[in-house]
């Protein structure tokens, strides 16, 4: 991210960035909650929200904030997002609300999204080389109700290993608001038909990011295959089981319990609500 440091603790933002509760998060540093925000409101509808931010350091520390805004048309609506303060002193053990309001213009669709950082200013000591300092990013989203779309068609399925059994599906979204989708892998056996093993696609409910075209979900299966020739068959509701997508693949458990895969040969664009 453009707004960290190269040498910082990066593995923070990553971590948090890859969790999906909304749940108090310590870095050793700073004590985040919640980690994620997901709104809803009306055009010309008035948000406001806070974040709080907990010093868990031994010292005091000043705290920056900084947005990224991600949303489909940030061109065209800059200003949606505001912050009481950007910058604040916090002593050890302190806690503090970095409150926001959003304001949704009369004529926005879809969604607003973006990723608000909090970095531990950097301390001017001059006996170090490099300075270090921690920071972390969380997401906010702002649905517009009543202007959602929902328009996608799955582009990949790929087997990527065989033990565990991984299914990569890459979705390309056309539509104007991200979805938690959570879908279904089947598998049969190519010979007979029959079913051998079910397993989800999706289970952590990853974001589907409209104006994206490399979405993957992921999916895997602990089931011991015998040497043959199976088919996948996927199934996402986008949004709902009467939109859902479809795609299928074929692979081959060889003798040897290696695993070949051919591209889908098949797939349902139908999504759109």
């Amino acid at each position: 991210m453009n707004y960290v440091d190269r040498l910082t603790t990066s593995f923070f933002t990553l971590l948090v960035s890859c969790l999906l509760l909304s749940v108090p998060f310590a870095s050793g540093a700073l004590i985040i909650d919640p980690l994620r925000t997901e709104r809803t409101g009306a055009p010309g509808e008035t948000i406001q929200g806070s974040i709080t931010v907990e010093n868990a350091r031994e010292h005091p520390i000043v705290l920056e904030t900084q947005f990224e805004d991600y949303s489909l048309h940030r061109a065209t609506h800059t200003n949606w997002i505001a912050f009481e303060t950007d910058t604040r002193p916090l002593a050890p053990g302190e806690a503090t609300s970095f409150n926001y309001t959003v304001q949704i213009p009369v004529n926005a669709t879809g969604e607003f999204y973006g990723r608000i950082s909090f970095a531990e200013a950097r301390e001017q000591d001059h006996t170090q080389m490099v300075g270090i300092r921690t920071a972390i990013s969380v997401p906010l989203y702002v649905v517009i109700t009543g202007t959602e779309t929902y328009e996608a068609e799955i582009t990949e399925t790929r087997i990527r290993s065989k033990r565990p059994l991984r299914l990569d599906v890459t979705l390309h979204h056309t539509g104007n608001t991200h979805l938690r989708a959570l879908g279904e892998a089947t598998v049969r056996s190519a010979a007979t038909g029959s079913e051998v093993c079910r397993f989800p696609i999706n289970a952590h409910q990853v974001p589907v990011y409209p104006g994206r075209r490399d979405n993957v979900l992921t999916g895997k299966t602990d089931h011991a295959f015998t040497p043959g020739d199976y088919q996948v068959d996927v199934r996402i509701p986008f949004p709902d089981d009467a939109h859902a997508l479809a795609s299928s693949t074929v692979f081959t458990i060889e003798a040897d319990n290696s695993t070949q895969a051919t591209e889908h040969d098949g797939r349902d664009a139908s999504g759109t609500r």
